[in-house]
């Protein structure tokens, strides 16, 4: 009885700290009205086809846990400080610093709620300056530290910037949060700050959306820790790069390729693809272009100037094609649903989400992305996990199954070629033994013959 009484405890300690070492963290994104006319206001989807919301000039996404503003990134709330000063700030994977405006921060910002250190008993200033460059402007002020509140119970200190100057659009949000790699020790992620505070267990992080920027009833989450998603059949891996100052998230990708019913054209150009959330766009290498220009024409397609790259479009008809991109052997598929739209300024074609650009001299996955996958970030296991949303996925042999394979292959090789050299060398001996005994016998034979 007593030994019963112990394996229960033994199974219920095990089950316990098994279900501790899962605890998954979710952030909702919180909804908020977006002012000013929205950059994509005369688009409508192909199919189905469906109108954006307006209320008065404003682009609503008030339903559900989740917002995304105008430019199409996320936002949560956070509260910093003793007396709880609240803000809605930009979920960044593209930048790894927190910042938020002090009262009087110039700048070309549309930011209207701004902290007041001296108006919080916790605030603690440094002489640490700062100063964030991002592809759309740039932040200064100096790094403080002071009390976080976050998804109510999670509270901890956290060292973060102040800015005095902000030349960043940042559309009706108080600043960023960033999600990437830390600094160093002393400059820690917000994930990190959280971990070292004991408020998680993991650095892994991961958006998830149940619709996407064209539709009502926006409903999306962030999650720390390992989402059950990753878990099934259809999630897929890639090996996790650091890029630029091992900050940017990012991995490789092997082929691009444009696939309609009775057509496909391919380029093989390896190229290295930054996921961040800080901008909407996907922004693709100009090579991909000049691999496929000549195949466009077969699928109906053909390249249209904007800015200082190209977008593909496509005659109106029933055959659009798909984009494709080759991710550790693995194909991420964007269906054509999801990556065409009608525009009213120009009768029968169909514009592209996805931008090529070499201006900037670095590929991006940017928010569009994520309404398609479900991406993990996990820099404690080095890899980028997606699970498939609106996109769907083509399972192929992964770089972890080649090397398998390959060491398999190896293996045997090696096996047949120790065996081959086993057998002649028991072969050999065994002719030796036999001369020897031919010669000892006629030898004998010879002597008392």
């Amino acid at each position: 009885m007593e030994i019963t009484k112990k394996i229960y405890y033994l199974l219920y300690l095990f089950f316990s700290i098994f279900s501790l070492s899962n605890c998954v963290l979710e952030i909702p994104l919180k909804p908020m009205v977006v002012k000013g006319i929205p950059k994509y206001k005369d688009i409508t989807r192909v199919e189905p086809e469906k109108n954006l919301v307006y209320n008065n000039s404003t682009m609503l996404y008030e339903e559900g846990n989740s917002f995304v503003n105008s430019e199409y990134l996320f936002v949560s709330t956070i509260k910093i400080g003793s007396n709880s000063q609240t803000f809605n700030l930009i979920m960044d994977t593209g930048s790894s610093v927190l910042w938020v405006a002090q009262p009087n921060c110039k700048g070309t910002h549309k930011i209207t709620r701004f902290f007041n250190p001296s108006a919080s008993s916790t605030a603690r200033g440094t002489t640490q300056p700062m100063k964030i460059q991002y592809g759309t402007g740039y932040t200064e002020g100096y790094f403080y530290n002071d009390n976080f509140e976050y998804l109510l119970t999670k509270k901890f200190n956290l060292y973060f910037g102040l800015a005095y100057t902000a030349n960043f659009l940042v559309t009706d949000a108080d600043g960023i949060v960033g999600l990437s790699k830390s600094y160093d020790e002393t400059r820690l992620s917000f994930i990190h700050m959280m971990k070292s505070a004991g408020n998680t267990d993991s650095t892994a992080f991961s958006f998830k959306f149940e619709s996407d920027i064209f539709y009502q009833n926006i409903k999306g989450s962030m999650f720390i820790g390992e989402h059950d998603d990753f878990s099934k059949s259809e999630a897929i891996s890639a090996p996790l790069t650091f890029y630029g100052n091992k900050i940017f998230w990012a991995c490789e990708i092997s082929s691009f390729s444009m696939k309609g019913k009775n057509y496909e054209t391919k380029s093989n150009y390896e190229t290295r693809i930054i996921f961040d959330t800080g901008t909407n766009a996907i922004l693709l290498p100009t090579k991909y272009l000049e691999d496929i220009k000549d195949d466009l024409p077969d699928l109906g397609c053909f390249l249209n100037r904007q800015n200082k790259g190209y977008q593909i479009v496509c005659e109106e008809k029933n055959d659009y094609p798909d984009m494709r991109f080759k991710i550790n052997g693995n194909t991420l598929i964007i269906p054509y649903q999801q990556a065409f739209y009608k525009s009213s300024r120009y009768t029968g074609l169909v514009f592209s989400q996805v931008v090529f650009d070499d201006s900037q001299q670095i590929y991006i996955f940017g928010s569009f992305f994520f309404f398609l996958f479900h991406t993990l970030f996990d820099e404690e296991e080095k890899v980028l996990k997606f699970y498939p949303l609106k996109g769907t996925i083509e399972s192929g042999l992964t770089t972890f199954v080649i090397v398998l394979i390959v060491i398999a292959c190896t293996v045997v090789v090696v096996g047949i070629a120790i065996g081959v050299y086993i057998g002649v060398t028991k072969w050999k001996k065994r002719n030796n033994n036999m001369l020897q005994a031919n010669l000892i016998q006629n030898n004998y034979g010879n002597l008392f013959g």
